[in-house]
């Protein structure tokens, strides 16, 4: 084959933290043990019988505290797979006792007994153990040198890095470099300095997705959660004469001020607004409902705003989405930075909630879209009526059913009660709207 190339999997280092917490356990494993892990289980038996070992299923910020409170972390792969195992537990900072995986590639990325330990069978397996746990200055050393190697390699920004190089020929390579971390226990290292369709931070985006549902002629606008301004500076190339701004956020609230021709700073839920019935043609909450108390109360007082033939255009998480199910029924419920979890969401909805949210509040749906998972398009045209991921599977699927469980958001245009195209105020499925995820 030609243009094939490798490109292993890597850690993130704001995710698989180092934490400054007490070694409670002599080893530590984080992961699956189905009756597909045969051997796994096995091993991990083996040493349950002569070591502390806790074992859990943990993601992301607990999985890193449980790696960070081992003294050791087990591995062993599945079908001799370089897995993520290896790079979470390296960048954790606890040293890595993980098998060959022969043919995986481990040896071609990390030194044995430098980076990580390697055992090559049962009895070498608890002889490393012993040895590494009676020799914690041996034990640390291999630790540090480990995470060292992951963070100045093998980060996911390395690996967009080694992308940028593939895709683009050395002659017209634009300059994509990671800087590399500055220090090993800091997060302000390893970021790829490259400009591609990626905002800035939480508050700069367009919103290209909402600005596909605004329809023609729209002149005044109301963009509630204006963040800086972008979505509404694109609405003013576009033609709106005027976009009014709502932001909680006052350092935020002055950038938008230099692109909109009014931002009014306060909470939307206490805000009195100076604005006289009917004053917008398109009012829009993206991704602001989720973060209130009372968004129905909101879009009821929204309405008074709204012309006769004015549109509502919202967007939110969908909560049934796979992704979030998967986690659930492992007893997780993380928050995050961003996201459906987002840490400061409020509120959660499916698409149907969605809808009886805005009806309830006095809209009618005029169109549905979504931002849809790219793994959709591997079961699109399937025949079965059960899905199956991670341990679950979910019998007597509908395609609409199957299409909502990869839908990360919902975009929705509305209208006043009355003044829509819905009937008899039934949602119509073929007017749901896919759009990849991006």
């Amino acid at each position: 084959f030609k243009n094939v190339y490798w490109l292993p999997l890597a850690c993130d280092p704001q995710v698989h933290r180092k934490f400054d917490v007490k070694k409670v356990y002599e080893i530590g494993f984080a992961g699956s043990l189905t009756p597909e892990h045969r051997e796994r289980r096995r091993l991990l038996t083996l040493l349950c019988q002569q070591f502390n070992v806790h074992i859990d299923r943990k993601f992301f910020r607990e999985m890193a505290l449980l790696f960070s409170r081992s003294k050791i972390v087990f591995n062993h792969s599945v079908r001799n797979d370089l897995n993520m195992r290896v790079f979470e537990a390296l960048c954790c900072g606890s040293m890595l006792l993980t098998d060959e995986a022969r043919g995986g590639g481990l040896n071609e990325l990390f030194r044995d007994r430098e980076h990580l330990v390697i055992y090559r069978n049962q009895q070498e397996l608890v002889e490393l153990a012993r040895y590494y746990l009676e020799h914690p200055e041996e034990r640390e050393e291999i630790a540090r040198k480990g995470r060292e190697e992951a963070l100045a390699k093998h980060t996911f920004d390395h690996r967009v890095e080694q992308m940028m190089n593939i895709v683009f020929p050395l002659g017209n390579r634009l300059n994509y470099k990671s800087t590399g971390p500055k220090d090993a226990g800091q997060d302000n290292g390893g970021r790829i300095q490259i400009c591609v369709s990626k905002p800035k931070d939480y508050y700069e985006r367009e919103r290209q997705e909402i600005v596909e549902l605004i329809p023609p002629g729209v002149a005044r606008v109301l963009d509630v959660g204006c963040a800086a301004g972008y979505l509404g500076r694109r609405l003013k190339k576009l033609g709106v004469r005027e976009v009014v701004g709502v932001e909680i956020n006052p350092e935020v609230a002055k950038q938008a001020e230099q692109y909109l021709d009014q931002v009014i700073v306060g909470d939307i839920e206490q805000l009195s607004l100076p604005f006289s019935p009917r004053s917008f043609d398109c009012i829009i909450c993206a991704d602001i409902l989720e973060h209130l108390r009372n968004p129905g109360r909101i879009l009821n007082r929204l309405r008074e705003y709204l012309s006769d033939r004015g549109v509502l255009i919202a967007s939110l998480p969908n909560v049934r989405y796979l992704g979030v199910i998967n986690h659930l029924v492992e007893g997780n419920w993380t928050y995050q930075d961003s996201g459906i979890l987002d840490e400061t969401h409020l509120r959660f909805f499916t698409r149907k909630e969605i809808i009886k949210l805005l009806r309830s509040s006095g809209y009618e749906i005029e169109t549905v879209a979504a931002n849809v998972s790219p793994e959709y398009e591997k079961i699109k045209g399937y025949k079965d009526n059960a899905l199956s991921f991670g341990r679950i599977t979910i019998r007597n699927l509908g395609l609409e059913e199957l299409k909502d469980l990869f839908v990360f958001q919902y975009l929705i245009r509305a209208r006043k009660r009355g003044n829509g195209q819905e009937k008899d105020g039934e949602l119509i499925s073929d007017r749901v709207v896919e759009r990849k995820l991006n």
